[in-house]
């Protein structure tokens, strides 16, 4: 063997048991490089050069120029928990309280409360679903048919483009006395005589004298309404004797239905005296509460109750005939002068 070779340095093993000393010194080789930065110690540069140990993230803190790792990831560790103690100290000076709404001004809540519960696109339309049984926001959408007729089919609103935030009446008491009128006091559709009655029957009677002006559709509709629906509707209306528009209209399935054809046979416009039979106690109610003529002003039809879309079309001299002979049919107390 070569003598003037150099020996193989073979990995020395330490067979003593570890100690406190060697897992500190462990911990300090494992502290991040990108952290800490050890300059290597050249004896041509400076003396600072050679040895500065700096913090990339406490740059400009107040660290004691040190060699020591040991030293320098103490000072490290006690700055850490300096600034964290800094940090505590300013959160607990930002108390949460909550957000003082009844001392903005009267406009400003006025017109957050139309923007969360007032249908701003439309007037707000309801439909029944499932058989009669749900509630939901939409109408009847008419289509033609194959025979050149109409049919109708129900579209669910949008929700995404006319949100109503019911939800801020749950806040408090307050807010819900002060913005509960502006659900209920804007014109309101429905798309048939049932889904009247289901809203309707859900209805608290403070929330019912809240309502002003409603439209009743689909009196004409053999599958959703009858002759008998307006006794039970204006029977219900006696306990909302506030509202002040109750608009009755109807849809038409072909451009001659109208009162004379066979759909319209047994319409409630056929016979004024029958319709005043039914609406007779409303009357009477809306009267009592508001004076002489109250409920005749709140009651109107649209002209398709009396006339074909044809009819109408061609302005012909029937319809209002027709119009005319009911509300003579009809009893109501006119207006004292």
């Amino acid at each position: 063997m070569d003598a003037g070779r150099p020996m193989r340095a073979r990995a020395s093993i330490s067979y003593a048991e570890p100690t406190e000393l060697d897992d500190d010194i462990a911990d300090d080789e494992s502290l991040d490089e990108s952290a800490i930065t050890v300059v290597s110690e050249d004896p041509t540069t400076d003396t600072e050069d050679a040895t500065s140990v700096v913090s990339d993230s406490d740059s400009g803190s107040d660290l004691e120029f040190t060699t020591d790792k040991r030293k320098l990831k103490a000072q490290i560790k006690a700055q850490q928990k300096k600034k964290q103690v800094k940090k505590t100290k300013k959160a607990k000076k930002i108390k949460e309280v909550p957000f003082r709404f009844m001392d903005l001004p009267p406009e400003i809540r006025v017109m957050i409360y139309k923007a969360c519960l007032v249908e701003s696109a439309k007037d707000l339309s309801y439909i029944s679903k499932s058989n009669g049984r749900d509630i939901v926001r939409g109408s009847m959408k008419r289509s033609t048919n194959s025979w050149g007729g109409w049919r109708y089919r129900i579209e669910r609103d949008r929700y995404e483009r006319t949100p109503l935030l019911p939800v801020i009446l749950r806040i408090n008491k307050a807010i819900r006395d002060e913005a509960i009128g502006y659900l209920y006091a804007q014109p309101i559709h429905f798309a048939t005589t049932h889904t009247f009655q289901l809203f309707f029957g859900r209805l608290s009677p403070a929330n019912r004298m809240l309502l002003r002006n409603i439209t009743i559709d689909g009196w004409t509709d053999t599958k959703h309404a009858r002759v008998k629906d307006v006794q039970i509707i204006f029977s219900l209306l006696i306990s909302a004797t506030n509202v002040r528009s109750i608009n009755i209209t109807c849809r038409a399935y072909h451009s001659n239905d109208g009162p004379s054809y066979y759909r319209r046979s047994s319409g409630f416009t056929a016979d004024g005296y029958s319709f005043w039979r039914d609406i007779e106690y409303w009357a009477d109610a809306m009267d009592a509460a508001h004076g002489r003529g109250a409920a005749k002003a709140a009651l109107t039809f649209t002209k398709l109750c009396f006339g074909s879309p044809r009819e109408l079309e061609n302005e012909e001299e029937v319809v209002e005939k027709r119009e005319k002979e009911f509300w003579a049919q009809l009893k109501f107390a006119e207006k004292a002068e």
